[in-house]
């Protein structure tokens, strides 16, 4: 009895250890692989083909480049206006390409209401195309954006949509972050996307 006890106690020690080891490696691993998605990538994506694009905060050499590639238009800035050497940076790059600067803050850690989700929305289809949509990583601010675009502009399915806000961007859904989550659920419910359902149910008689 006493060997099985301690035997127990022995697996129950070491499956411990092992979750400990675990929460403690993966923010590790997380973090690394954030690193090197926004220092080395830009976190930079392909939303939509000659029209939509997303990243973390771009040098200007890098506007300069994904300019000459993918001849963007307009630059939608989720961090808002400062006096930051990034900021200062990237307005002297875009003013010298002739491209257009679009600065819309949007909390990073904060629910969006419905007031500042439409106005958002409005911001990206009037933006002039190909546009590039940025904040700091590139992750989650960024994120809402494109998964707002595909849903309620390119009417991509919802599961579809959501896609953009994903651990392959760099979004973990956790703490503060997950408020981009809770945002777009929350707007996917409110408001349909007609013109998916439209097809959907267009499909559905043809069948």
């Amino acid at each position: 009895m006493n060997y099985t006890k301690k035997l127990k106690q022995n697996i129950f020690l070491s499956f411990k250890i092992s979750l400990l080891g675990l929460f403690v490696i993966f923010p590790i691993v997380l973090g690394l692989f954030c690193f090197i998605l926004t220092s080395y990538t830009q976190n930079f994506h392909v939303i939509v083909p000659n029209e939509l694009y997303r990243s973390a905060q771009p040098t200007g050499q890098f506007i300069e480049t994904i300019w000459e590639k993918h001849g963007i238009k307009s630059i939608l800035n989720l961090r808002g206006e400062n006096n930051e050497p990034w900021y200062r940076e990237e307005e002297m790059t875009i003013r010298n390409l002739g491209i257009q600067l679009i600065n819309f803050p949007i909390p990073a850690s904060k629910e969006l209401n419905n007031a500042e989700i439409k106005k958002l929305i409005d911001i990206l289809r009037k933006a002039p195309k190909p546009l590039l949509i940025h904040c700091k990583a590139g992750a989650d601010r960024t994120g809402l954006a494109s998964a707002l675009y595909l849903y309620s502009i390119s009417h991509y399915p919802k599961y579809k949509a959501s896609g953009q806000l994903s651990i392959f961007y760099g979004h973990i859904p956790l703490f503060g972050a997950r408020s981009m989550d809770i945002t777009f659920e929350k707007y996917t419910k409110e408001f349909s996307n007609d013109l998916y359902i439209e097809n959907a149910k267009h499909f559905l008689n043809l069948a």
